[in-house]
């Protein structure tokens, strides 16, 4: 894995990166386009306001630079699956992806990026929509029904 930590962000406490089982895909609902910068700052001000410690994923992405950054250290337990932040790690891609589907090149990124994380981490783990990590008693559409085929998230 390249890069370093790039933006502000939250500390949620300590946590082991060898306990992590899988990546939490989620989307921003923003309409207007964004860097991968700006989202990330968006999205920490936005967490901050909601009395979080700050950016609450560990990696940012957006189709408007085609870039994926690490944000939110690995080492800490980040805010974004409920109950399962411990065991996730977490990916959101700036945009409203409700109905839209993502560009190919967007989707051609991500898959880069599960295949070098894997690599850095040492093994493999399961990749799905924050829908797909969430506990039933805390349901969401995340990230969007323009991520699913058939029920099943399009990177696979």
């Amino acid at each position: 894995m390249r890069g370093e930590l790039v933006y502000p962000r939250g500390d949620y406490g300590p946590n082991n990166p060898g306990n992590y089982i899988g990546l939490a895909i989620h989307h921003s609902v923003y309409s207007t386009p964004l860097s991968t910068k700006e989202a990330a700052l968006r999205i920490h001000q936005s967490h901050l306001g909601q009395g979080w410690s700050g950016y609450g994923y560990n990696f940012q992405g957006s189709e408007t630079d085609n870039k994926i950054a690490y944000v939110g250290s690995i080492k800490t337990q980040r805010a974004h699956v409920y109950g399962r932040n411990h065991l996730l790690i977490g990916l959101c891609l700036d945009g409203d992806y409700s109905v839209r589907k993502p560009p190919g090149v967007l989707v051609q990124r991500i898959i880069r990026f599960v295949v070098e994380f894997q690599a850095w981490l040492g093994k493999p783990f399961v990749v799905d929509g924050h829908r797909g990590w969430a506990l039933p008693s805390h349901p969401t559409l995340c990230p969007g029904n323009g991520w699913y085929e058939n029920g099943v998230l399009i990177l696979f």
